[in-house]
């Protein structure tokens, strides 16, 4: 073959290897082209890839043919301007040693005293523009093994290579800042393939859903259980309707099983020609602005009914007079007479109770008040109180086949606050109670009711077998004008809750197994109750 034959197959061997190299895909690949293509055109024993650190002043070897890379990459490292590698990074000049051994201007470095000595040497510098990238050494055992022609085609090699390193350096430094970006950004972001494999996943994702990136990145989205079985996740209905969304409201399964609200946009990712090929999804975490938004509007509708409630309770309270009047007049009357005493006790009643329901609207007025009054101002018996309230319900509580158990210490009780307060306390959670046990339907129909004293404190427990509560309705418990009851006011609770907090008490409610709810409410006893200090059963 002639010599202009073997070059214009050389030419056209180099072309074909940097279109190859064009398209690697990493720096590992990348080398294992160049070092292919070296081989055909020159015999060696050893070939390395340095890279300049990020100093500029050192070469690290990043790849290497006919040695060991990670024992190349123990070694000490070359310095810039040390041995014939720091030469050629210093001088940005190519190297063309024929034969070592008659080398005077400085020696080739052999780092161990075990390396076979390298007698001929080529090294080219990997230069993009001004910049040094590093630089690319051919070394073999014998002499005269290299020529200038070849320095010319390392030559091109090498500053083809120093250019796809830069410009992985730009694409990884992109990516890099891409990233830092997406990290930073408060919302959660998750980006699919056309196929809903995940190929995104940030921190603000992670910590919303609770998953992982590691663990989740190239599944399907699916196998998160992000949401229902029977539905679809936004992210994928915009994949298949090709309908970006914006703002909308949707909740989302967190890893332990606990559910978010959250807003979410979402759009497509297109290729140059149109085609999907996948979607974007940024999504916030709701949860706490939804329950503030719920709250804000509970207080509007709070205030207009409030003023809806305080005008039925004024007006409610103009015929209660004239009952208490002529209840009391014809209770005086029946006693001079020497009527009926079931008689005289049923006058007796209409005219407490009606007394009673004047003070209960008073206490509705002045729950609306801005500035309410104090509810409490004397001393009540508990024990005294408790009794006459189980027998106003007595009746009721047969009639629906529920059964009362009442537990009560032997001593007398006394706390500060009126008896109407703590009679309407007690009425508003048995009512709850039985409410309860006719929603659960089958199953024990039991109502319990417990006082004792302990520590300065009365505890009073009202305790059920009913439908018990779920996580929201225990969240929103004590709120005004909630209720899951079809006919319910959502009144009942807060009024206990206040009246209780405004005498200085505290009440909570607790779950019962299987089923049922206990409400117990402590209140500090007065200083005037000779109670003692003890336990049921001491």
């Amino acid at each position: 073959m002639g010599r202009d034959q073997a070059h214009i197959i050389d030419l056209k061997y180099l072309s074909e290897t940097m279109m190859r190299m064009a398209r690697a895909s990493d720096l590992k690949s990348l080398a294992g082209i160049i070092f292919d293509f070296i081989s055909t055109v020159i015999t060696f024993d050893m070939c390395v890839i340095y890279k300049l650190n990020r100093a500029g002043e050192e070469l690290e070897v990043v790849a290497c043919k006919g040695a060991s890379l990670p024992a190349l990459r123990k070694r000490n490292r070359f310095q810039v301007g040390q041995g014939a590698v720091g030469w050629v990074a210093a001088r940005r000049k190519a190297l063309l040693v024929r034969d070592a051994d008659h080398l005077e201007d400085f020696n080739i470095r052999q780092c161990k005293p075990e390396d076979p000595p390298i007698k001929s040497f080529l090294a080219a510098p990997l230069v993009a523009g001004d910049d040094l990238k590093g630089v690319m050494s051919i070394s073999s055992t014998r002499p005269g093994q290299f020529r200038e022609k070849q320095v010319q085609l390392i030559s091109i090699i090498a500053t083809e290579l120093a250019t796809l390193m830069q410009t992985n350096l730009r694409v990884r430094e992109s990516e890099e800042f891409s990233s830092r970006i997406l990290e930073s950004i408060n919302s959660g972001v998750m980006v699919v393939d056309k196929k809903g494999r995940l190929l995104a996943f940030n921190q603000a994702a992670q910590k919303i859903t609770g998953h992982t990136m590691e663990k989740v990145l190239g599944r399907h989205i699916d196998r998160l259980n992000l949401t229902e079985p029977d539905k679809k996740l936004k992210i994928l209905e915009t994949l298949h309707n090709e309908t970006p969304l914006f703002e909308a409201k949707n909740q989302l399964r967190q890893k332990d099983g606990k559910w978010v609200n959250v807003r979410l946009s979402t759009s497509l990712l297109r290729a140059q020609d149109g085609t999907v090929k996948g979607c974007i999804c940024i999504f916030r975490d709701t949860t706490m602005e939804d329950k503030l938004t719920e709250q804000v509007m509970r207080a509007e509708k709070l205030s207009a009914v409030g003023r809806l409630t305080a005008g039925l309770a004024h007006e409610m309270c103009n015929p209660l007079l004239p009952i208490r009047t002529a209840s009391s007049m014809l209770r005086l009357k029946a006693e001079r007479l020497g009527e009926d005493p079931t008689c005289l006790s049923l006058l007796t009643t209409i005219e407490d109770e009606s007394e009673r329901l004047n003070r209960f609207l008073q206490n509705i007025l002045h729950l609306f008040c801005k500035n309410p009054p104090m509810v409490f101002n004397s001393v009540c018996r508990v024990g005294e109180t408790v009794r006459e309230t189980v027998n106003l319900m007595a009746a009721d509580l047969r009639k629906r086949e529920i059964s009362l158990d009442f537990f009560s210490d032997k001593a007398e009780a006394l706390i500060n606050l009126s008896k109407d307060n703590l009679k309407q306390i007690l009425l508003n959670l048995i009512i709850n109670s039985v409410e309860a046990i006719e929603t659960r339907g089958k199953g024990p129909r039991r109502l319990c009711l417990e006082t004792f004293t302990n520590s300065g404190e009365l505890f009073l427990k009202v305790s059920d077998t009913g439908c018990g509560l779920d996580p929201e309705e225990k969240n929103n418990l004590f709120d005004p004008f909630y209720t899951t009851k079809e006919h319910g006011t959502g009144i009942g609770l807060y009024i206990v809750h206040r009246l209780v907090m405004e005498a200085g008490g505290r009440v909570s409610m607790e779950d019962l197994n299987p089923k049922g709810t206990c409400f117990c409410v402590v209140f500090p006893l007065s200083k005037d109750s000779a109670c003692q200090m003890k336990l049921p059963g001491d």
